[in-house]
Order: structure tokens, then sequence, then C-alpha cells
């Protein structure tokens, strides 16, 4: 995957959005991490919850070591993305 550009940013919601990683509503006043850019000629844009960033990094990461479920992921939870992965390897 090669970007032409990209860029991150920590935005206050102007309008409501849908979390690319839950799929629940990012609502207006909230804080959430969005990017875009241009990545194999593709115009690219997403945005998530706070909470959600880490367990969409470890999924969308080059480490297939690092990757949590997403239908397990529940927005919200105590779990942490490295609590989630190692419940997974336990249970």
């Amino acid at each position: 995957m090669s970007w032409e550009f990209y860029n991150e940013t920590y935005p206050v919601a102007r309008k409501e959005h849908i979390c690319e990683h839950c799929y629940e509503p990012i609502v207006v006043g909230e804080k959430h991490f969005h990017y875009w850019g241009k990545c194999n000629g593709q115009m690219q844009t997403t945005r998530l919850h706070l909470e959600c960033k880490e367990p969409f990094d470890l999924i969308c990461g080059d480490d297939p070591d690092n990757f949590v479920d997403t239908d397990k992921y529940v927005r919200g939870s105590s779990d942490t993305a490295a609590e989630a992965r190692n419940k997974e390897e336990v249970g």
C-alpha cells in the first residue's frame, strides 16, 4: 500500500458521523479521530471514536499477530485492545 498523501486530525464533530470500527454514531460535540488521504490512486477517509482507534490500528496494522476480531469488540468495554487479544488467545 502506497500513500500519495495522508493527514490525520482529532476534530470535534460538527455533525453526526458513523465510526468505521464499531458502527455506532460519533455524536455532535464528540472529539474523534479522522484521517484522509490518497492510497493506490483511491481517496480514503475514516472517522473513529477515540477508544476505537487502538483496536482499529491493530486490525489495519502490518503485524498479523496484532489482530482483534471486530465482531467481538464492544465500544466502551473496559478491555484494552491488548486485553481483548489476550482473552481471545486464552478463551
